[in-house]
């Protein structure tokens, strides 16, 4: 784009000048730098379609009388880089793990916040971790999955704690007949003979539990 604006004395009476910007769509041809300490900076060589007879013409413009278009962003100085968007949304659920060190199980956990931090073009998240409840800040991207729904037959570990009476953590092998991913529950047949802390009138039982997704973990082993 160019600026093909006039200066006009001004008419109220009053000595001084007003500038009447007037920008149009040009296409640059070649610059040359200035020789002499002018002002001005340079000098781009242009073309553009005059809007009163259409015909094209050729003229030279000033670095200062030339603005660049990029991306939805009309700056004449400086480039602007948008904030990305964060991979994991405010809310939703995902999977704590190391892939890099073979770990054994992913935690489920809920993103309560995301920072972004433009020196390294990254997020890092705050949690709640969905088996102990507590809130776990700074958690690299790395580290985050996104939350994989487990199959039908899936055996995993269920925290039943609360359910129970036992505590408020009680991991007990499970296995998953079947989930919702509207209200984001599975239902678990419980193995409840594989932990002695059970009462032992449950203990030769299979029980069917309905459970968050927070409250199941996932073997990746």
């Amino acid at each position: 784009m160019c600026d093909f604006g006039t200066i006009q004395s001004t008419n109220d009476g009053m000595e001084g000048l007003k500038y009447t910007s007037y920008v149009i769509p040009c296409t640059v041809l070649s610059f040359a730098a200035e020789t002499k300490n002018n002002g001005n900076g340079g000098w781009y060589s242009v073309k553009y379609r005059d809007e009163t007879t259409e015909e094209t013409k050729f003229t030279r413009r000033p670095l200062s009388k030339i603005l660049r278009i990029i991306d939805d962003i009309q700056t004449q100085n400086n480039d602007v880089e948008a904030k990305p968007k964060p991979n994991y949304q405010v809310g939703s659920i995902v999977e704590i793990y190391d892939a890099t060190h073979n770990a054994p199980f992913a935690f489920p956990a809920t993103v309560t916040a995301a920072k972004y931090h433009p020196e390294h073009k990254s997020y890092s998240y705050a949690l709640v971790h969905g088996i102990t409840k507590t809130n776990m800040n700074n958690v690299e991207e790395n580290l985050l999955h996104t939350y994989e729904v487990q199959d039908v037959g899936t055996r995993s570990l269920c925290n039943v704690g609360s359910a129970s009476g036992e505590g408020d953590i009680l991991m007990i092998p499970c296995t998953i007949v079947s989930h919702s991913d509207e209200e984001h529950n599975y239902e678990v047949v419980l193995n409840a003979a594989a932990n002695p802390s059970l009462r032992s009138s449950r203990r030769d039982e299979e029980e069917i539990l309905s459970l968050s997704y927070l409250s199941v973990q996932r073997f990746l082993q």
